[in-house]
């Protein structure tokens, strides 16, 4: 069902367009819900319902339209959690355990340690990206 910009706006802030030239419907984006499929499967087929997908981002990003669509998207279809971190954050709260399997330390008081079932990498695509050797060694311990 296609909504139109002025009732996204109304039902996320409370906002009512005056001006109606705005009302227009906005086109659906299949993607979202294909690549959120998409890791729901390699999910389901590598792990038990309490483990998460790491999205690796890039330090400092500021396009996560997409990535934020696809953690709403992969929690309310799938009911599965989604992680955001860092090259850099990953080579401290990343660890894998002796049968292979990879946890990451969430943002919790507690430290949790939380079994990590699919890497999705937004970050990681050109030498750029990796500044220092904590990023090389994240990369290396993902893989």
């Amino acid at each position: 069902q296609n909504k139109v910009l002025t009732d996204i706006l109304n039902e996320t802030w409370g906002f009512a367009a005056k001006d109606q030239s705005i009302a227009t419907p906005l086109l659906t984006n299949p993607s979202i819900v294909q690549i959120a499929a998409v890791l729901a499967k390699g999910h389901e087929l590598t792990s038990n319902k309490s483990s998460i997908i790491l999205f690796v981002v890039q330090p400092g990003e500021r396009n996560i339209a997409d990535q934020r669509l696809l953690e709403q998207q992969l929690w309310s279809a799938h009911s599965i959690r989604v992680e955001f971190r860092t090259l850099k954050e990953l080579s401290h709260s990343a660890v894998v355990d002796i049968a292979g399997d990879l946890f990451l330390t969430l943002d919790d008081s507690e430290g949790t340690l939380q079994r990590v079932s699919v890497v999705y990498f937004r970050a990681g695509y050109s030498p750029n990206d990796y500044p220092s050797e904590a990023e090389w060694d994240a990369r290396a311990l993902l893989e």
